[in-house]
């Protein structure tokens, strides 16, 4: 009797600890799982959506490749929860986020030396993006309105050739890649522009963008920082002209003909002695400068080119150099008109040489046959000695004869006749 007591009273008891062990294990894992079963029923959405759609097959790749990295690497869904405001105070939002972009946006250039109060805010009105390989941050030809900075992967930076500038399957990748801590596109923070660049994601990546209807509101209180950016920018567009001077020289130059471009590095050779000569001479520094620029190599890559995709700073050449570069640029096409004059000229002395020849042994002609009818027998020139007219001096190879010394000399010859 007493055991059954003991069964009777202890028997619920032990149920209900039972039953709250229980419990406990299923929420704790029911918690656990709820992150996952969120994005279970967002990638089962996102798949009907693209059935319906008719997506191709491979453009549905890259959509769950997405999926799939945020949910390993940048969970969006947890971040909105975090830096909700309902969950987060303000001072607390702005302290994550200083230390979240701490070695990404605050250790570039843009933000170095800066207030802390203009970096807090900066920090507070950045927006996140993802990045697939093989996609494109920014497309040349298209409307800017962000400056990026990169917090994580690697970009490239794809410039345009020369004779297909839209042509992205034809542009040249420079060596120089972009990586953590480095920004592009702060022009569009200053001016209506259009990328100049394509910039392509190399890997996963996580860039933070800053958009300019967010920044103007930041600089109204701030307005040293946006004079600073200006003079850089504008710093960066005028190194920007002075590149694309020496490339659109150095480009025409390639696509020259061959006779055109023997002469011009013939001037430009002949420019280096008479640049000692006559030191401060504009014309002698002009041709010195172009048989240094046409001297150089052709297959030579040029990587002063833009190191940021539309705007960073470019390691060119001084300013004098570049500036005479331009000059050329602008003279070459009075120096090609000058050489076709000088190969007008040439011709011209080449048909008055021939007619002259021509004259010459017609008059040459009834002397020596009155030479053989009174001397028989004359002598034997001697080698090398070419019969002259009397009176008729010699001249120098290339001198040409005037017009009145070819007159007299026909006269005399018809007088001794």
């Amino acid at each position: 009797f007493g055991a059954l007591r003991i069964v009777v009273i202890f028997a619920p008891i032990g149920q209900l600890v039972v039953s709250l062990f229980i419990s406990a294990i299923l929420q704790e894992q029911d918690l656990k799982n709820a992150l996952d079963r969120r994005h279970n029923e967002n990638k089962a959405f996102i798949q009907r959506a693209v059935q319906i759609l008719g997506i191709p097959k491979e453009l549905q790749r890259r959509v769950f490749s997405m999926h799939y990295f945020q949910k390993m690497s940048h969970d969006i869904e947890a971040f909105q929860i975090l830096f909700d405001g309902k969950n987060l105070s303000s001072a607390l939002s702005s302290a994550l986020k200083v230390y979240l972009y701490q070695e990404s946006v605050l250790s570039c250039k843009y933000l170095s030396g800066k207030d802390p109060n203009y970096i807090i805010e900066v920090v507070k009105i950045l927006e996140d993006v993802v990045c697939l390989p093989g996609e494109y941050i920014a497309r040349r030809g298209e409307i800017a309105h962000q400056m990026f900075f990169i917090a994580r992967g690697t970009l490239s930076i794809l410039v345009p050739d020369v004779h297909h500038d839209r042509d992205v399957q034809k542009a040249k990748a420079l060596p120089h890649k972009l990586k953590l801590s480095d920004n592009f596109g702060e022009v569009a923070l200053i001016q209506d522009c259009v990328r100049t660049a394509w910039i392509r994601a190399d890997s996963y990546a996580l860039l933070a963008s800053l958009s300019r209807h967010h920044i103007e509101v930041i600089w109204r209180y701030f307005p040293d920082y946006k004079e600073e950016l200006e003079k850089q920018v504008a710093e960066t567009a005028k190194k920007d002209k002075q590149r694309n001077a020496k490339a659109m020289a150095q480009n025409r130059w390639k696509n020259m003909g061959g006779d055109k471009r023997k002469q011009l590095l013939h001037l430009g050779k002949q420019a280096e002695p008479a640049e000692a000569e006559a030191e401060g001479n504009p014309k002698a520094d002009r041709l010195s400068v172009m048989a240094k620029a046409m001297a150089a190599d052709d297959d030579e890559e040029n990587n002063d080119l833009l190191a940021s995709g539309d705007s960073a700073a470019l390691a060119v050449e001084s300013d004098a150099n570049s500036k005479m570069l331009s000059e050329v640029l602008q003279r070459q096409s009075s120096l090609e008109g000058r050489l076709d004059a000088q190969n007008g000229q040439l011709q011209q002395i080449l048909q008055f040489l021939t007619t002259f020849q021509k004259s010459q042994a017609e008059v040459l002609s009834p002397k020596r046959k009155l030479k053989k009818l009174k001397k028989p027998k004359a002598p034997a020139e001697l080698p090398g000695e070419a019969s002259v007219l009397p009176g008729v001096m010699e001249m120098e190879p290339g001198e040409s004869m005037g017009s009145e010394v070819v007159q007299a000399t026909a006269m005399d010859a018809t007088d001794e006749v």
